[in-house]
């Protein structure tokens, strides 16, 4: 199973881009939900036409502008963010994320094992975007 998945809007968005030159909008967003897992506790299969992150919970701003990874030939880019301390509800459990364009578009979704939110800390998150 491939648990991180670029959405079919963030394809055409490129396609577009390569063809015609059109702009690309940055992403700005991680978007947090806990709907990642079935009730047996395996992990979903990202769909690439998502347009929402299940189970939403929150969304924060990227932290800082983000970075190719020379290590992977830079053909990935690392997002980051923050959740600050008491944002969410200690115990809140996480299992997706989504990045979401300057537009609100979701443009990737990945799943993984359940994350709980600890009383007064906070989280910081890093995802990868592959290309």
């Amino acid at each position: 199973m491939q648990n991180s998945i670029t959405t079919l809007a963030r394809r055409r968005a490129l396609a577009q881009a390569t063809a015609t030159g059109a702009p690309v909008n940055p992403v700005t967003h991680v978007v947090f939900g806990n709907g990642g897992q079935n009730p047996d506790g395996s992990l979903i299969q990202p769909e690439t036409t998502a347009t929402r992150v299940e189970g939403e919970v929150g969304r924060y701003p990227v932290d800082a502008p983000p970075m190719l990874l020379p290590e992977n030939v830079e053909t990935t880019v690392r997002y980051r963010t923050t959740v600050p301390a008491n944002a969410l509800e200690a115990g809140t459990t996480i299992n997706t994320a989504g990045l979401l364009d300057s537009n609100g578009v979701l443009q990737a979704v990945q799943v993984f094992f359940p994350v709980s939110v600890n009383d007064g800390v906070p989280l910081v998150f890093e995802f990868d975007d592959e290309f």
